[in-house]
């Protein structure tokens, strides 16, 4: 969605050069359990989520955005309870409006908010610690900072920076460095209030796809389960390469809850090198939309196919790798090469 930003009645005239950005059509591999996390349980836009923007510096009213969904979750309230009573001038976005009465985002001075800046990785750091401290956690940490630039750590984000790092929150860029004054990315930011809502318990436990056993079934890596509602096959009688069969059914002793049941199926195609990664959100979209949790069934109407590149057909490809969804209260997706 996209809001006002006020810049006052001066009109600019001129050329607008745009240095060419690399274009990244995925998140990184350290970054999809958030990505999936967060898209999940709703704590984030379908704008922060898209694909090429991951890599981008998110700004201040994205992340205001993030802290208030997962402020709202932890509270255990719905957004729309926090005022949106106008403070700045130069934004109108309610989440915005929202962080600031919450206490977790204040201005620049004269009324403003500077919406599209940037926010560096230590101020991201002294927002979530604000907001963690509004829902009752005490975020004093003695544990001393290893980095090898924590002298650059200026010296109001020292405490958060060190509770941060020290609950696992937020992590290191590399070569034991922070980076305190660089500017935090949208999947950095994601992340990082992934592993916050998953600490505090406010998201539905899962086994994450990294975390589980695999093994080598129809020439893919696949998890090795012994429960009998997600069943990983090379079919004999198709001329899939593999297949996936999810019940939704708990079996005495071997539950396995449909949020790890899905992962795990995305897993599986997100590490098929066949598929690019816009079929693979494609895939958790429509598994996220067949599901319906209150009749734990599938509600699939008619056979659903994905191709290589994501597009959803409902009708075979002629050419290509794709995803074949079919079944009802039991989903079947054969993976063809």
């Amino acid at each position: 969605m996209n809001y006002k930003h006020k810049i006052g009645s001066v009109l600019l005239v001129g050329v607008l050069f745009i240095a060419s950005i690399p274009t990244f059509a995925a998140p990184s591999t350290w970054a999809r359990e958030g990505y999936f996390q967060m898209q999940n349980e709703q704590l984030s836009s379908e704008e922060l989520l898209t694909p090429t923007k991951l890599q981008q510096n998110i700004t201040r009213e994205e992340f205001a955005e993030l802290a208030v969904r997962t402020y709202a979750k932890g509270k255990k309230v719905s957004t729309d309870v926090l005022s949106i009573a106008p403070v700045f001038d130069d934004t109108d976005n309610p989440f915005v409006a929202k962080a600031y009465h919450v206490g977790i985002v204040s201005g620049v001075g004269e009324g403003k908010f500077a919406p599209t800046n940037n926010v560096t990785r230590q101020e991201m750091a002294v927002m979530l610690a604000k907001e963690l401290n509004k829902l009752g956690v005490n975020t004093f940490s003695g544990t001393p900072l290893q980095f090898k630039d924590q002298n650059q750590i200026a010296s109001w984000a020292q405490d958060a920076v060190r509770f941060c790092v020290s609950q696992g929150i937020l992590s290191g860029i590399g070569d034991n460095n922070f980076g305190p004054t660089n500017n935090a990315t949208r999947e950095q930011a994601l992340v990082m209030m992934s592993n916050t809502a998953q600490k505090y318990g406010w998201t539905t436990a899962y086994t994450s796809y990294s975390d589980v056993t695999k093994t080598n079934t129809g020439g893919l890596s696949v998890p090795y389960r012994t429960e009998t509602q997600l069943t990983i096959y090379a079919p004999s009688s198709s001329s899939a390469a593999l297949r996936m069969e999810s019940s939704g059914l708990v079996s005495l002793g071997q539950v396995l809850d449909m949020k790890t049941q899905h992962r795990h199926l995305v897993g599986v195609v997100e590490n098929d090198p066949a598929f690019a990664f816009t079929a693979v959100k494609a895939f958790h979209d429509q598994l996220q939309t067949l599901w319906d949790a209150t009749q734990r069934k599938y509600t699939l109407d008619a056979d659903i196919y994905i191709t290589s590149t994501g597009v959803v057909r409902s009708s075979q490809p002629s050419s290509g790798a794709y995803l074949h969804l079919s079944g009802t209260s039991k989903l079947q997706v054969d993976i063809h090469h």
